[in-house]
């Protein structure tokens, strides 16, 4: 499973400590604590997918406010060159079913979608042999028309 680093945020009462957590379950995925600030934020690690459920607890003097929400999580497909492969091809991982469009710097393209096991390969067009830097982004059904950031070169 591929998992995002992303910014959530949002208001409070002032003085509740906000954690937010996975409604199935573990620990918490942050706590903020309480402070005079009505706005707060954390960073939270996230997987892919349409509908990733997290769970927003507000406490305070006046109790426990308690939300629950869905949100789209799509980030940049992971890249790798195969070892051994010279021929321009390059592969990694990606959201089941995604389209994978990948880039260098010399103008080489490709394109592929992930298969059910989230791997994909394809070859860049524009030769072989140099070393290229390489990025990828990815769009599926539940991000289009968006597409995610792009891979690191």
């Amino acid at each position: 499973m591929l998992s995002r680093t992303v910014d959530v945020s949002g208001t409070r009462p002032a003085g509740a400590e906000v954690t937010l957590s996975n409604p199935a379950g573990g620990g918490p995925l942050c706590v903020v604590a309480a402070d005079a600030s009505r706005t707060w934020s954390c960073r939270v690690t996230l997987p892919d997918g349409p509908s990733v459920p997290i769970r927003a607890s507000a406490t305070s003097a006046g109790g426990t406010a308690t939300d629950q929400i869905t949100v789209a999580v799509l980030g940049p497909p992971f890249v790798r060159v195969p070892d051994g492969a010279t021929d321009g091809t390059v592969a990694g991982l990606a959201y089941p079913g995604a389209e994978v469009r990948v880039g260098d710097h010399t103008g080489g393209a490709c394109a592929a979608t992930a298969d059910a096991s989230r791997e994909w390969s394809c070859i860049l067009s524009g030769g072989s042999g140099a070393e290229r830097r390489v990025q990828a982004t990815q769009s599926t059904g539940f991000s289009a028309p968006s597409r995610s950031a792009p891979s690191a070169p």
